[in-house]
């Protein structure tokens, strides 16, 4: 198992739904803007349910920040999830994301979504992002964290599996909370992402090592709405974290 601290990457579409007002300064053509780079990526678990079959799914993804100097901070963004022409899932934009300057970072919305009533097959990010948003804050880069001790694990009972791993946090100041995303991929980190998931931990001071356990959908259900099984081929984890710090 390799592990590797990055992102993943996408393209930045409109959404349904109204979008929240952007802020002030949105105008300013002149200030660098997020972008979303690559292909959005979308797993799928299906459940067993006494009316039929329910999906559930998470989906990942790239954000860019092209400024040199300034963190993009608490950025909205909307998913939408569908099948065919149908939209199946749609978030109200509410969801804030965070990138360091001149980062790109993987971004991970999944395990919240629900019980959808089809199988869905694509998915679509849209950021709100304004130059507004864009602060001299410093955020904690993405190798201030490191992880060790990872077990992925499908135990068989109901339709997720898990990555347990031990977080260190190397920053000079104590962590209210951030969280932690992850794409798992076939063979290396250029590999097809195979399964997605993220988690949130509180409080860590400096130096501190914590356990966390990412759930994760995906993977592969051998039987239709059975519990999913590791795929044999080699895997390589990829993390990314978001947090604020005290």
């Amino acid at each position: 198992m390799r592990v590797a601290v990055a992102a993943l990457v996408l393209f930045l579409i409109g959404g349904c739904a109204s979008p929240p007002k952007p802020a002030p300064g949105a105008g300013d053509a002149t200030q660098p803007q997020l972008s979303i780079e690559g292909p959005t990526e979308l797993v799928v678990d299906s459940y067993a349910l006494p009316s039929g079959t329910g999906y559930d799914a998470a989906v990942a993804f790239r954000v860019t920040n092209p400024n040199p100097s300034l963190a993009a901070l608490d950025v909205p963004y909307r998913v939408s999830i569908g099948t065919g022409a149908t939209m199946l899932f749609n978030t109200d934009g509410s969801d804030l994301l965070s990138v360091g300057a001149g980062e790109t970072r993987l971004v991970v919305y999944g395990n919240t979504l629900g019980l959808l009533a089809s199988r869905p097959e694509w998915a679509r990010v849209e950021l709100f992002t304004s130059p507004a948003l864009f602060k001299s804050a410093v955020l904690p880069a993405q190798d201030s964290w490191s992880i060790a001790n990872e077990h992925l694990a499908c135990p068989g009972v109901g339709v997720q599996c898990t990555d347990v791993v031990d977080v260190t946090w190397h920053g000079a100041q104590p962590l209210r909370s951030f969280t932690l995303d992850e794409a798992v991929h076939r063979d290396d980190a250029q590999g097809p992402i195979v399964a997605a998931g993220m988690t949130s931990v509180r409080s860590m001071a400096p130096g501190q090592t914590v356990s966390a356990e990412v759930t994760l959908a995906g993977f592969e259900q051998p039987v239709p709405n059975g519990s999913p099984v590791l795929p044999t081929a080699p895997l390589s984890s990829e993390f990314s974290f978001d947090a604020s710090t005290s």
